[in-house]
């Protein structure tokens, strides 16, 4: 099965160095080179999933929702 990559705009807080961290963290991982729209991809679910996480235990500590 063949995936479409599209070309997905970088976000500003992802700065070359933090794209090349991805990289060095997913490459091995996935055995093969990352096109830089998987990178960014990878880095906001990271993003995405340590939101959840976080709110998640802000909840278990205080009580209460955060927005």
């Amino acid at each position: 099965m063949k995936m479409k990559i599209k070309d997905t705009p970088c976000p500003a807080w992802l700065t070359p160095a933090l794209q090349e961290k991805v990289r060095l963290v997913f490459e091995p991982r996935y055995r093969r080179s990352l096109t830089d729209s998987e990178v960014i991809g990878i880095a906001e679910n990271l993003t995405s999933l340590l939101e959840v996480f976080f709110r998640s235990k802000w909840r278990l500590n205080y009580g209460t929702k955060t927005k």
